[in-house]
């Protein structure tokens, strides 16, 4: 019977820090969770070691947070969760679901995945447009 494979979450995969403890722990072999309150960079990571880490047989889940009821709001804020907010409690019990499904990325808020799917593909179309080492011809010199 072969062991379960070890399982780390990165509570902040969008800092420095953070990226560099997922690589290295998925290097040894861990099953890891990624959660950012940015998703550029913790997206770009994902998407790398899913493609490296694929053959090893390892699981990387990118969980995007959206308006969540933590600590970082004031702490003058009425306590009641302001209307959009999700508890905690319920973005991790989705954010699990979304891990035993074996989804990529889990976005607890999202109701339509077909939403993120558009917006990367959007993105990625914008992103090959920027690289460009000459100005936009609107914004060259006329006459």
């Amino acid at each position: 019977m072969s062991r379960p494979r070890p399982k780390a979450l990165i509570t902040d995969a969008s800092c420095a820090i953070g990226l560099v403890y997922a690589d290295r722990l998925a290097r040894r072999g861990y099953d890891l969770v990624l959660l950012a309150h940015r998703a550029e960079r913790p997206g770009a990571l994902t998407r790398t070691m899913q493609a490296e880490l694929i053959h090893d047989n390892v699981y990387v889940q990118l969980v995007i947070a959206a308006a969540t009821r933590t600590d970082i709001w004031p702490w003058d804020c009425p306590p009641e969760p302001l209307p959009g907010m999700m508890s905690p409690q319920d973005f991790v019990d989705a954010a699990m679901v979304g891990f035993d499904l074996r989804e990529p990325i889990t976005i607890p808020s999202l109701a339509e995945t077909g939403e993120w799917t558009r917006y990367e593909s959007a993105r990625n179309a914008l992103l090959s447009g920027l690289v460009n080492s000459d100005p936009a011809s609107r914004y060259l010199k006329r006459g």
